[in-house]
């Protein structure tokens, strides 16, 4: 088994590590690292969910300032970056930010706002004071109204500038956090940290709240305190401590990941704090030896909610770790779903999703384990075992509890004949009653029409060429404009090809066009929707749900607005795979088309499969 001092180095735990690698025989806190990983928002953008078109502009994603040039310090050199914005009203905005270098650090920055139409909407200043050897200047995702000031037509960036300890500060880290107004008018509040913001509001409900970690020596003990600032209210002009939590270091130390989390379940806030019934290990007095992990441990989540009032408290057994494995526990890895109400379980209690993370010493890995939990602490369910670090990611972007995941439910519980009930009452639409309008008429749609011909759909279709009447009767459809094929359909099919005509052409127009019963479907490429227009439909309730094949761009990222969509709208969207292409026989088909059309162009014919008209 490897070393103490080589497990600190690989678990790479942010102040955990930092703890176990100082050279004293207790872990110590240095400066904030734990104010920068121990709160966790789901659905919070960050500047690592970079769009393609950003980086095809020379934009690259916001990082820390180089220290050197070769052996020189770098001088008034400016550097571009970019991250998203969560705009007013849920919209997506995003951001372009300039880095001012003088020496070895950042001087200061200028970020400048667009909203979804991509015009600018607001552009400030950042100057960093020179005693501050600044090496990060961050934007939060969240942009806020009167959360700093009561000023129901500001704006507000909240921005975290990090910077690195020296020998005058014995190498303390510093951590600011700046609220700025958008417009440029200057700083509308600042504070000692790094933490984040949670805004739960809805509708006319606003409640946002900074949540702000510190941390504290309390009678010669070592804590990190959480504070929950809120906006100014009537009798107060400034934001105010409202609550304030207090955990022992040594119980969230060699957790992996944040130790607070926020979730709204049933338009109502929720906080859950993780950590340790105990501290995880002991620390063995040579530092050749391995830590010591503490036997009969516990993973404990309590939950509070918006007054802060315990409401539930789950104690989850730690098992015992298989030898040469390093068993540790975290809670937030998936995100929304860590935490449910009346879904896996009773109406009336919460479940959770405990993530196992098991460091192998003799490989330097980790793996993942998911496991469901009820408020008893019961182990409902596994969801995934011995997850590798590159794929827990791709289970942290499952949302919510979509008409599939019910039905596998139902299914393991002998709920099937009631589900079955269920959908009957609720007069769900057979296909037989449905017209279904193609727009395109390829081989793909074709395929589609003989499909559906024997559901006995009404069939429509729309193409820039009307097909012969043969062909028409052979597939049993119809010819409709487009306009009046989305005003008359129930379902929405889309089989055309990517063109300068056809790119977005499912903007706001067209959704507005639909019927509010109505679907979309997208069977072709993602560039043929209008990501934010179809975004704010499925919010607005003025179609009701679309099936995805593919969405713009690929990768997709985490964040992007048709997959990070509210709880209340998540079943309303389907996606697929998008593996059809990725067979051996479709490759080979592939490569038999085209040398297939290379003979047809060789000899001076048509080739097949011509989508441009020529």
């Amino acid at each position: 088994m490897k070393k103490m001092t080589t497990l600190c180095l690989a678990l790479a735990l942010t102040c955990a590590t930092e703890a176990g690698a100082t050279p004293d025989k207790q872990p110590k806190l240095k400066g904030r690292q734990t104010a920068a990983w121990g709160v966790a928002v789901p659905g919070s953008r960050t500047q690592s969910a970079s769009a393609m078109r950003f980086l095809n502009m020379g934009l690259g994603a916001p990082m820390a300032a180089p220290r050197a040039v070769g052996n020189d310090p770098v001088s008034s050199v400016t550097t571009p970056g970019f991250g998203w914005a969560d705009g007013p009203e849920g919209n997506q905005w995003y951001y372009t930010q300039n880095y001012k270098l003088n020496g070895y650090f950042y001087s200061g920055s200028t970020i400048t706002l667009y909203d979804n139409n991509n015009q600018q909407v607001g552009q400030f200043d950042i100057d960093v004071p020179d005693t501050l050897q600044v090496n990060s200047i961050e934007m939060y995702s969240a942009l806020t109204k009167k959360m700093f000031d009561r000023d129901d037509t500001s704006i507000e960036a909240m921005v975290s500038i990090h910077a690195v300890g020296n020998a005058e500060n014995n190498y303390k880290d510093r951590y600011i956090t700046r609220a700025y107004h958008i417009d440029g008018s200057g700083i509308a509040y600042e504070c000692e940290g790094s933490g984040m913001l949670f805004d739960a509001s809805k509708g006319w409900n606003t409640y946002q709240r900074l949540i702000l970690p510190i941390e504290k020596v309390i009678d010669g003990k070592e804590y990190v305190s959480i504070d929950f600032i809120a906006p100014p209210t009537w009798g107060k002009d400034e934001p105010y401590v409202e609550h304030t939590l207090d955990i022992p270091f040594e119980n969230i130390n060699y957790m992996d990941g944040a130790y607070i989390n926020c979730f709204v379940i049933e338009d109502k806030p929720y906080y859950v704090v993780a950590q340790y019934d105990t501290a995880y290990c002991t620390m063995p007095e040579d530092y050749t030896q391995d830590i010591i992990v503490t036997p009969n441990n516990h993973f404990v989540l309590k939950t509070y909610d918006r007054n802060y009032s315990l409401v539930d408290s789950v104690a989850v057994p730690i098992e015992e770790s298989p030898k040469g494995i390093y068993r540790m526990a975290a809670f937030g890895r998936m995100s929304d779903n860590d935490l449910s109400k009346g879904y896996f379980g009773p109406e009336d209690q919460f479940s959770y999703v405990v993530t196992w993370v098991d460091y192998h010493l003799q490989s330097d890995e980790n793996t993942y384990n998911f496991d469901l939990y009820d408020s008893q602490a019961q182990r409902l369910k596994t969801i995934c075992e011995n997850a590798a670090e590159n794929q827990w990611f791709y289970l942290n972007n499952v949302k919510g509890k979509s008409e599939q995941m019910a039905f596998l439910q139902a299914l393991e519980e002998g709920q099937q004949i009631q589900m079955k009930q269920k959908a009957i009452a609720a007069h769900a639409p057979g296909l037989f009653q449905c017209a279904v309008g193609l727009v395109g008429f390829g081989d793909t749609a074709q395929a589609t029409a003989r499909r559906l011909a024997s559901f006995g759909c009404k069939l429509y279709y729309y193409t820039r060429h009307r097909r012969p009447p043969q062909v028409e009767e052979d597939f049993g459809v119809t010819y409709l404009p487009l306009e009046e094929l989305t005003a008359q359909c129930d379902i929405i099919s889309l089989h055309c090809a990517v063109t300068d005509e056809t790119r977005e052409m499912v903007d706001g127009a067209f959704l507005a066009r639909m019927k509010p019963n109505s679907i979309l479907v997208n069977c072709g490429r993602g560039d043929l929707v209008d990501n934010q227009a179809l975004w704010k439909a499925l919010i607005d309730g003025t179609i009701r749900g679309a099936a995805l094949d593919t969405i713009f761009p690929e990768p997709t990222p985490g964040d992007h607005p048709l997959v990070d969509l509210p709880p209340e709208v998540r079943d309303r969207v389907v996606y697929s795979s998008h593996l059809g292409g990725s067979s051996g026989g479709a490759f080979a088909k592939a490569h038999l088309t085209m040398w297939t059309n290379a003979r047809h162009i060789l000899n001076g014919e048509r080739p097949t499969n011509v989508v441009n008209g020529l």
